[in-house]
């Protein structure tokens, strides 16, 4: 029972570290006995299974109303893969994705796509902790998706670090106009007067998937640096209690220069 306990609080505190390891997609579907051997597995030897040839890891979170294909959104940047079916995640999943910015960073993203459906609500606010990015993401062929985007927005408000990048985006912008309910001008609309960076998306077709995601990532890393540069010029200062995110710098060693952006 001990063990079990500490390696559940381990899993929890070092998720990056153990999603290195077991190079899998965690998900509802993943079978329970293999979730906790993967944990024992890793307890093992930590320092063994921490690769350190990223500059930067960046934890960001996708949120909206179920059915809006998040998950479509990043098996098509992850793995270049579209279904035309997928259950309905149930909690959250995660899928991790090497790639490098516009200034040259190597990036380790860390994607969590949140369950959409009412009854996971409360599981899913603890997310928002430490991520460094939000997208937003609803269907255009569903207004009630578009609808819900405010009280997202303001959950993320409430519940995220103050200094998080949001992005939104419509997805399902797949040349077929008979479908769709919002159109582009009522999207750029709502990002305009929240002050939002926005993107139509479409999974099935593969249309500013990997756009919207590399930017996306791009602006994450210059807030965390721009972050960095504000409190090296102003010093050491209390922590604000709304201020979930937790900027750690790793490997103090020569050879490794990895930033943690969680």
């Amino acid at each position: 029972m001990l063990l079990v306990k500490a390696t559940l609080g381990i899993l929890i505190k070092s998720t990056c570290f153990f999603m290195e390891y077991s190079g899998h997609v965690l998900s509802s579907s993943t079978n329970w006995f293999k979730r906790r051997a993967l944990v024992i597995a890793w307890t093992t030897d930590p320092a063994k299974h921490v690769r350190k040839h990223f500059d930067f890891l960046v934890k960001v979170v996708l949120g909206g109303t179920d059915h809006v294909g998040k998950t479509s959104l990043i098996q098509r940047f992850v793995h270049g893969k579209y279904q035309d079916a997928y259950m309905a995640t149930i909690g959250v999943d995660f899928m991790v994705k090497e790639l490098e910015t516009k200034n040259g960073d190597t990036v380790k993203l860390q994607v969590w796509d949140l369950a959409g459906q009412e009854r996971f609500r409360t599981i899913t606010y603890s997310y928002y902790r430490g991520a460094r990015g939000m997208l937003l993401v609803y269907d255009v062929t569903n207004k009630e998706s578009f609808k819900h985007i405010e009280q997202a927005l303001d959950e993320v408000r409430n519940y995220a670090a103050e200094d998080i990048v949001i992005f939104l985006i419509g997805n399902k912008a797949d040349n077929n106009d008979s479908k769709r309910e919002v159109t582009f001008e009522e999207g750029k609309q709502f990002a305009d007067e929240n002050n939002l960076p926005f993107l139509e998306t479409s999974a099935r077709d593969d249309v500013n998937v990997n756009e919207a995601f590399e930017e996306f990532v791009d602006q994450c890393v210059k807030q965390y640096k721009k972050d960095r540069a504000n409190a090296a010029a102003s010093g050491p200062k209390k922590q604000s209690p709304k201020a979930n995110s937790k900027l750690k710098e790793v490997g103090t060693e020569k050879k490794s220069k990895t930033c943690v952006i969680l």
